[in-house]
């Protein structure tokens, strides 16, 4: 599905660049010592609302229709990010510490991924084992491992969008 990567090329590589920023800020405040959820939920509401941009700009604002395999996808990541929602209610409802959500939030990335790949022809499958192995980072050293999350996400990001994007 090359076709369908590079209409998303550009796109992802802004993505790519956006989640690295939001990791680090993400980092940022566990370093700052904030344990409250609002300052998390507002980065991050904020950082996902953001990401809407390079999409609508690069893929839909003049481009053509979606197809059938860019729908499967967008299902795909409609329900990590309702998992992504459920897990962060869950974590409140325990009361436990918003940072607590992040390693569980990285796995259930790592599977929309794993998908991901599946559905486009594999690309996406080193993303999918990092954020696997990563999501143990995160559980194991949790002031660091956003940063590192960050940039190995970033990176399996970037380095496909900008392979598809020149074609």
């Amino acid at each position: 599905h090359t076709e369908v990567m590079a209409l998303w090329g550009r796109v992802w590589m802004w993505h790519a660049l956006q989640v690295l920023v939001l990791f680090l800020a993400s980092n940022v405040l566990i370093w700052a010592g904030t344990r409250q959820a609002w300052p998390y939920v507002t980065l991050w509401g904020l950082g996902l609302l953001s990401l809407t941009v390079p999409a609508w700009y690069y893929r839909f604002r003049d481009g053509p229709a979606l197809t059938p395999i860019e729908r499967q996808l967008g299902q795909v990541w409609g329900m990590f990010a309702a998992c992504c929602l459920l897990t962060g209610v869950i974590v409140v409802l325990m009361g436990l510490e918003v940072t607590q959500l992040l390693p569980l939030v990285v796995l259930q990335c790592g599977a929309a991924a794993g998908c991901m790949a599946a559905i486009l022809g594999g690309s996406f499958y080193v993303m999918a084992a990092a954020c696997a192995a990563l999501a143990v980072l995160l559980a194991l050293a949790p002031r660091i491992g956003p940063a590192i999350f960050g940039v190995v996400f970033a990176v399996s990001l970037f380095v496909p969008g900008w392979k598809f994007s020149r074609r």
